[in-house]
């Protein structure tokens, strides 16, 4: 079995990969999953993500 790790600033991008992978209907491939979500805090505070683009790309449940 294939192990792919995704590395998360949001915990909701999780049911995103995951059902992105069941789509593929590969049955040998699992992700494994971890989230740093004060780096999208560190990235709003330092003004790198502005409120639009929060608005136009997620971070989706945040």
């Amino acid at each position: 079995m294939a192990i792919i790790a995704c590395l998360h600033a949001a915990r909701s991008n999780i049911a995103v990969f995951e059902e992105a992978l069941n789509a593929l209907e590969f049955e040998d491939v699992e992700l494994l999953h971890r989230v740093e979500s004060q780096w999208l805090d560190q990235a709003v505070e330092a003004s790198e993500v502005t409120p639009l683009k929060l608005r136009k790309h997620g971070p989706a449940g945040h």
